[in-house]
């Protein structure tokens, strides 16, 4: 905030402005507020002292006159990482040595960071997940609750957020951009900023915990995920059939193989009826041709174009075939769709195991690290993004996206051993029906809950005719199902999109955006959901008018979010969804402990939304479900001693699985 007596003239402007465009704003208006600053005479940050290469007895005496300082490695960048330098810093001044020098004095410097590392104080880290196995792998000792992550707590600050540390430094400090400085002469004085930078940032984050009431929320809860789920899922991997996916993949390239004869031939006959000359839009690669795609969809066959909702171009993407499937007379729509379903699956079976034969995925905790920002010479970076809900999510790959046909690559270690999956069974509807109070959702949930909501849609608009079909109760109805019949399962299916749609204040128009229902009959049921249970929207509405007054949320475990009033969707499934996320975390750490203790019982090898997938051996099963059931089925107290049933199945491969 600038106060003056008199309007304030500014010169100049960031050099991003000369490059402004919209996906660029939030680095745009950081220039401008950083020259807004400089023009009223507000001094930047002072720039931490920097000393490379300090003796032996310097390195001593720093470390004991702190106890509380942040630590940066730079290492290389494939596995087995090593590193090349590493620094350590209070703030205001920071301390760097070049590892690759092999001499007396690094050697010994190296292991005063060794010895001195786990002696009493805070270790400040920037992405603690990536960097505390390295020193692990060195032979040092952590003490984990001494550790405090900036990464993860602008993470709980902000989930929406961009969370690297160039970004945060930008946001929450008035510094000189200095991610620029990678490699040469020039590495060194890197390093010492990101340890430098690191240890300001927490104690920035910590006050802003701790104002946001989230202080205790983040040490208690967050960060022991750290130590016992983060590193461990990261580390760990689920072991991949090679032999089973070579067999995949033959399969896979044959099925494809055959579908690109079939589209020649089908574009050659649509061809000649349509009296166009056009050829197969597949080309030399196998891959078909978005603009040929376009053209045969929307020029030749005359379907409504659909365009990309955030694009607003035109799209050929699932979503959009979805929508154009009952206009299509040809075949082409169903044909282009089926190779949707190809293209899906060929992601997730030419995953490349590490050596040892596993997949290991990157787990990330909330936050955005995929930000854009300016240096001096003008680069850009990305990274990954995790969810705002406060879930975790994987990437490289992504194990919660892996389709049902796939999952069958994934395997126990040992021949002898068992996959457990253990899912909380509706979740989020009971959390909305614990807060809401809503009788009839109570009601649905003892049932089928899906199936319970498609009788009822059914009683109230008559969209699926049941009673045509000779079916007229409830009973009746989950009789059907069981055996299998087409019609109930088609609604129930189409009643499963709604009702999620509906738990996240989609409207018509998105819903079918989104899963391709039609307009007018998304509505029907939309409206109908609202009928079904009042109480649900009374506490949504409820929930807005909250946030009008206050600006934000706050679910029993004291995670907090704030929101703008037009949020609608997102405040409305924040309660369900954040207290969801903690109530895996909370039965994750119960889990971690148990299996610590009887480690030849099993392990978590993967965490997959509201499920956690665990192999151990065969003789053990029993035993293994005992524990984590009651882990994972434990009364939450701060739910008023409400606790959330699982699922539990088995199988020699993931696909495979069955109730126990």
């Amino acid at each position: 905030r600038i106060e003056s007596t008199g309007p304030t003239f500014v010169p100049t402007v960031h050099p991003a402005a000369l490059i402004y465009d919209k996906s660029l704003e939030r680095s745009f208006l950081l220039g401008v507020y950083k020259a807004v600053r400089t023009a009223a005479g507000i001094p930047a940050e002072p720039e931490p002292r920097v000393t490379k290469m300090p003796s032996e007895a310097e390195t001593q005496a720093w470390f004991e006159l702190h106890s509380d300082w942040a630590f940066d490695l730079e290492t290389t960048r494939t596995k087995p990482y090593q590193v090349l330098s590493w620094a350590v810093s209070d703030g205001n001044e920071a301390l760097v040595w070049d590892k690759a020098v092999d001499d007396r004095q690094g050697s010994l410097n190296w292991h005063l960071f060794q010895h001195y590392f786990p002696t009493p104080g805070l270790r400040v880290v920037q992405n603690g997940a990536f960097d505390l196995p390295i020193l692990q792998d060195y032979g040092f000792e952590v003490t984990w609750d001494n550790v405090k992550d900036t990464m993860i707590a602008a993470s709980i600050l902000d989930p929406d957020d961009w969370i690297n540390l160039g970004y945060l430094a930008a946001k929450y400090m008035d510094v000189f951009a200095w991610k620029h400085m990678r490699g040469g002469e020039e590495s060194l004085h890197y390093n010492a900023l990101d340890a430098a930078y690191t240890s300001r940032l927490w104690l920035i984050l910590r006050d802003s915990l701790k104002a946001t009431g989230q202080l205790t929320f983040f040490d208690t809860h967050i960060m022991p995920l750290l130590e016992s789920v983060l590193i461990p899922l990261n580390s760990t991997g689920i072991y991949l059939d090679r032999s089973i996916q070579s067999s995949l993949q033959d399969t896979h390239r044959n099925s494809l193989g055959t579908w690109r004869q079939r589209m020649s031939s089908h574009c050659a006959t649509l061809s000649t009826q349509l009296g166009i000359e056009f050829s197969s839009p597949i080309g030399p690669s196998g891959t078909p041709s978005t603009k040929k795609v376009q053209e045969i969809l929307y020029t030749y066959l005359k379907l409504p174009t659909q365009y990309h909702p955030k694009t607003k171009q035109p799209s050929t993407d699932k979503s959009a075939l979805n929508k154009l499937c009952g206009l299509d007379s040809t075949g082409t729509v169903d044909l282009l769709l089926e190779r949707s379903t190809y293209k899906e699956l060929e992601v997730h079976i030419q995953v490349k195991p590490d050596p040892d034969g596993r997949v290991r995925s990157r787990y990330v905790l909330g936050g955005d690290e995929k930000h854009k920002e300016f240096t001096e010479k003008g680069s850009k970076r990305s990274r990954d993004r995790g969810p705002g809900t406060g879930r975790l999510a994987s990437r490289g790959p992504n194990h919660q996206n892996v389709p049902k046909a796939a999952r069958v690559l994934y395997i126990p270690s040992y021949s002898e051993w068992s996959l457990l999956e253990a899912d909380h069974s509706q979740i989020e509807l009971r959390l909305t029906q614990y807060f809401s109070r809503d009788k009839n959702l109570a009601a649905a949930i003892a049932k089928d809950a899906h199936l319970y909501v498609t009788w009822h849609v059914d009683q109230m608009t008559g969209i699926f005719a049941f009673g045509k079909h000779g079916i007229h109760d409830y009973n009746a109805l989950r009789d059907a199902f069981s055996q299998g019949n087409i019609l109930v399962k088609q609604a129930r299916h189409e009643c499963k999109h709604i009702g999620l749609g509906w738990t996240y204040r989609m409207g018509a128009q998105k819903l079918e955006n989104t899963t391709g229902i039609p307009l007018a009959r998304g509505r029907q049921v939309l409206a109908s959901l609202d009928a079904m249970f009042p109480g649900v929207v009374l506490w949504w509405d409820s929930l807005v008018s909250f946030v009008k007054q206050s600006g934000y949320l706050q679910n029993p475990f004291g995670r907090r979010r704030y929101f703008a009033v037009s949020e609608v969707p997102a405040i409305c499934n924040f309660l369900s969804q954040g207290t969801a996320a903690d109530i895996l975390f909370a039965g994750q750490l119960r889990l971690a402990s148990a299996l610590k203790e009887n480690p030849a019982i099993g392990r978590l090898v993967a965490t997959i939304h509201d499920a956690n997938l665990i192999e151990g051996p065969d003789s053990t099963l029993p035993e293994l479900a005992s524990i984590v059931r009651s882990a994972m089925e434990h009364p939450i107290a701060k739910l008023s001693g409400t606790y959330f049933p699982v699922d539990i199945q088995v199988g020699k491969n993931w696909r495979d699985l069955c109730k126990i």
